[in-house]
């Protein structure tokens, strides 16, 4: 799942599995996600305090290439 950002639907839910007790391995079974993404969606609810959820970052894209069609 390379590149496929969670949502903070996710994220809340990650989060609240977590209050109940839930084990970091579990919590990912249940998510569908890595034990490495559960780890730091708990990491940054830490970081923000009171179990709140991060919002997503905003991502601009790059330049777009430009396309030529063909000259008739």
């Amino acid at each position: 799942m390379v590149g496929i950002t969670t949502n903070v639907g996710e994220r809340a839910r990650v989060v609240a599995l977590r209050e109940e007790g839930g084990e970091i391995n579990v919590i990912a079974a249940r998510v569908g996600r890595g034990r490495a993404t559960v780890i730091r969606i708990l990491a940054a609810s830490r970081r923000l305090g009171d179990n709140q959820v991060s919002t997503p970052k905003v991502r601009l894209g790059g330049k777009k290439k430009l396309q030529i069609g063909l000259i008739h």
